[in-house]
């Protein structure tokens, strides 16, 4: 019964809408604060600083005096990013959070499908590719500037807008 035929009827039955549970689930979805997103990136840096220093003084232990060639130096960068992402990359594509995101409560969902988008969106477009632009002279200032695009009027860095993300309350 439309809503015509109950104002034509007023001894009819009352008329409401159902929520069924993605709909309810979908209504719940806030989008995380500013500074919720913005100490989930702190934590996530200080959690890459540690492991970085982490590896690296294990490997001053093993590696000979010539640790801090270039070659070395590389070799620790990658372990350092793949240890990191291994930890964080798992997160991300099970839950949607990074370690950070985790202890904060929020996480990334696809606005479209309310739903932790796919490994390539929430692990290759929003993270890697900007690790990318980071190695590039020059453009590496983007990577700087992007985690403080939260305070636009859409609270979006440039990666969401790239991996078509946004970042919730858990």
């Amino acid at each position: 019964m439309n809503n015509d035929e109950y104002n034509a009827n007023p001894y009819s039955a009352p008329v409401s809408e159902v929520l069924n549970e993605s709909t309810a689930e979908e209504a719940e979805l806030i989008l995380a604060s500013r500074w919720a997103r913005l100490f989930a990136y702190i934590i996530d840096v200080i959690m890459l600083f540690l492991t970085s220093i982490f590896i690296g003084v294990i490997l001053s232990f093993i590696v000979s005096d010539t640790f801090l060639d270039s070659a070395n130096e590389m070799a620790i960068g990658v372990m350092v990013i793949s240890v990191y992402m291994l930890i964080n990359g798992s997160l991300l594509v099970m839950r949607g959070q990074t370690v950070g995101k985790l202890i904060l409560r929020i996480r990334i969902v696809n606005p479209s499908t309310k739903k932790v988008p796919g490994f390539v969106d929430v692990v290759l477009k929003r993270y890697v590719a900007f690790m990318v632009l980071s190695l590039l002279p020059l453009i590496s200032l983007v990577t700087i500037i992007n985690p403080f695009m939260i305070f636009r009027e859409t609270k979006k860095c440039w990666h969401d807008d790239f991996a078509n993300t946004i970042v919730v309350k858990a």
